[in-house]
């Protein structure tokens, strides 16, 4: 939670870290790679208490890099951000 009481960024942008992980490794295990960039976008506010949905999935797993999308929607279905993260694999 930050100053507003909403969702702090840097947590979201540690969900797309972990999350972005996962739908790797959903692929390979043996793979959870390095990153070599992390980008978020901020949409909107999610108050602290609320469910938040989210959502990763893997764009691309190549010989070397594998890259991620990770979305995290409020409750009422609004998107609160969305995250790119692209790892060495």
């Amino acid at each position: 939670e930050n100053a507003y009481g909403t969702l702090h960024g840097g947590a979201i942008s540690t969900i797309v870290d972990v999350v972005g992980t996962m739908a790797i490794m959903s692929k390979d295990p043996t793979k959870p790679g390095v990153s070599v960039e992390l980008g978020t976008s901020y949409a909107s506010a999610a108050k602290s208490g609320t469910m938040v949905t989210i959502e990763g999935r893997l764009l691309k797993l190549g010989g070397k890099l594998a890259f991620t999308q990770v979305d995290i929607f409020r409750e009422d279905g609004k998107i609160v951000a969305t995250g790119r993260h692209t790892k060495a694999v």
